[in-house]
């Protein structure tokens, strides 16, 4: 059986620490800086900053005192039974949609959320949104949008919209100065948010790292051809 290269990411070091020396009991599982798995100890946000870190290599998430939608089957008190199944290479990948945002030279990947709102709280922005190079709206007064693939529909994009979705990705209206508060988005579309006055901001997942946007800068969303992958344990 080949070897699985392994590299055990998270907040705590003592969690951390106890399964990279548990790993050393298992003659299939290798200690490795370039993995082709890795254990994400933590939550949601531990889970958005590794695969920042290592876009696409299969994770196990296993919660570690943390709120994780994905890995909540999966706890560290168990830790030695999953790393028997990774052993004995019991596990198979799930694969999740991602957004590519494209501004200028710069390419983000988010497996959550793209946000894209007011830098300033006391003022609203305009901005024009198209879809496909056509006009949907024009000179939209509010704090912004929301594009979301259907995991991230459960957060930012279900608080406004009240709804969920499953595939594809979806955009919401952020405090806009219309009715609608979402639109319809197929798979392949690809949308532009043009900022007509003010300054915004775009946010992806939990990064810390933002990008400002001025007067006539453009924006360009849509779905990645890239895909995080989720080890589902047998």
């Amino acid at each position: 059986m080949q070897k699985t290269k392994v590299l055990v990411l998270g907040k705590n070091k003592k969690s951390v620490s106890k399964v990279k020396k548990l790993l050393s009991k298992y003659k299939n599982l290798v200690k490795s800086k370039e993995p082709s798995l890795i254990i994400s100890l933590g939550g949601d946000g531990t889970f958005f900053y590794n695969e920042r870190k290592f876009p696409s290599i299969p994770k196990l998430l296993v919660r570690d005192n943390s709120i994780c939608r994905l890995c909540s089957i999966y706890e560290i008190k168990n830790i030695e039974k999953y790393l028997n199944k990774l052993n004995n290479n019991k596990f198979e990948l799930i694969s999740y949609d991602k957004i590519l945002c494209q501004f200028k030279d710069k390419k983000i990947q988010a497996v959550n959320d793209i946000v894209i709102r007011n830098k300033n709280q006391y003022e609203a922005i305009r901005f024009d949104l198209f879809i496909n190079n056509k006009r949907i709206y024009e000179n939209i007064i509010g704090d912004g949008v929301i594009i979301c693939t259907s995991f991230g529909s459960t957060g930012y994009y279900n608080s406004i919209t009240k709804s969920k979705f499953t595939n594809g990705i979806g955009l919401a209206l952020n405090n806009v100065n219309k009715n609608e508060t979402k639109l319809n988005i197929k798979e392949k579309d690809i949308i532009k948010f043009k900022l007509k006055r003010g300054f915004a901001i775009i946010s992806s997942d939990n990064d810390k790292k933002l990008i400002n946007l001025k007067d006539s800068d453009e924006v360009v969303i849509k779905k990645s051809k890239d895909k995080a992958f989720i080890v589902l344990l047998k």
